[in-house]
């Protein structure tokens, strides 16, 4: 799907942005590079799905979209 190198398409608290992915930290979360510099640690490469029975934290940036 995504891979180190990739430019994409982020939200991060609702507001899109443009970036490369510098690092992946775990199967779902990605490190992003914004274009003006700022590091984002924690974007998740997709909506998390909600589960019955579990609190579910609201993320704070998803990646949209890959850009070619």
């Amino acid at each position: 799907m995504y891979k180190i190198g990739d430019r994409v398409k982020f939200t991060f608290l609702s507001e899109e942005l443009f970036g490369e992915i510098i690092g992946k930290i775990d199967k779902v979360k990605w490190k992003i590079k914004d274009d003006s510099g700022m590091v984002y640690p924690f974007i998740y490469g997709n909506e998390p799905k909600k589960v019955k029975g579990v609190k579910y934290e609201t993320p704070l940036g998803i990646i949209i979209s890959k850009i070619n």
